[in-house]
């Protein structure tokens, strides 16, 4: 392999696994980027819509959208700021469980039909490796960001 095409490649294989994973999402009732919104409120609470739109990659308009239909369906709440009114701050309310419990469910068949070639060492040193290049490039883009915006 030449590592000339390994962004090409990077990419290739986050669409297919996402199409992939879409494929399942008909029969939990859930889009893959309310998925992505569970996944990461389940980390961090509080979010506001700014910092869950740079995380998980979605325009702010987009994410309003997701939001609303996420709210309406009792699973998640947005709150205003404590300090700034105009801010929100996004938290999941206990209906959004049963629904991450059965999207971890399916993330976790596709990943085992995904890397079925892998032997588990494999799968670890795989993980070991994305693990080193997401912190290093988290490292990068932080010297590129200008002063007071960290």
């Amino acid at each position: 392999m030449q590592l000339r095409s390994f962004g090409i490649l990077l990419k290739d294989v986050s669409r297919l696994s996402s199409r992939y994973f879409e494929r399942h999402l008909g029969a939990l009732g859930l889009t893959l980027d309310q998925c992505k919104v569970l996944a990461r409120l389940e980390h961090e609470q509080g979010m506001t819509q700014t910092q869950l739109a740079e995380c998980t990659d979605m325009d702010p308009m987009t994410l309003v959208r997701v939001l609303d239909r996420m709210e309406q369906e009792g699973l998640l709440e947005r709150r205003r700021h404590e300090q700034d009114r105009r801010v929100r701050q996004i938290y999941l309310l206990p209906a959004a469980q049963e629904q991450m419990e059965r999207m971890w469910r399916l993330v976790e068949r596709v990943r085992g039909e995904t890397l079925c070639d892998f032997s588990d060492a494999e799968k670890e040193r795989f993980m070991g490796y994305l693990q080193r290049m997401r912190s290093t490039l988290h490292t990068l883009l932080k010297d590129d960001e200008p002063a007071g915006e960290a």
